[in-house]
């Protein structure tokens, strides 16, 4: 999982070779992998998409909105322990 400061959205993604999973304000949103000609992309059919260029900047655009510039320290999140 990585963390991005997407304007004013404060995002984490947890990326797979099939999708990514973005948390946001409350919200989760899973966009599938879509073709780029470079970087990884994820993207859904509404217009919401997740085009990242390395660990580190990306692009976050929700449907309807404009596209957010994202910066990230690169460094993956401690996955969440879970206590009994």
């Amino acid at each position: 999982m990585y963390a991005y400061q997407c304007g004013e959205l404060a995002v984490t993604g947890h990326f797979t070779a099939e999708q990514v999973t973005l948390t946001f304000s409350g919200k989760t949103l899973v966009l599938p992998h879509a073709m780029a000609a470079s970087g990884a992309r994820y993207a859904d059919d509404l217009g919401n998409e997740f085009w990242g260029k390395g660990l580190k900047d990306a692009t976050f655009t929700l449907a309807g909105d404009a596209p957010r510039t994202c910066s990230g320290s690169g460094e993956e999140l401690p996955s969440p322990s879970t206590s009994l």
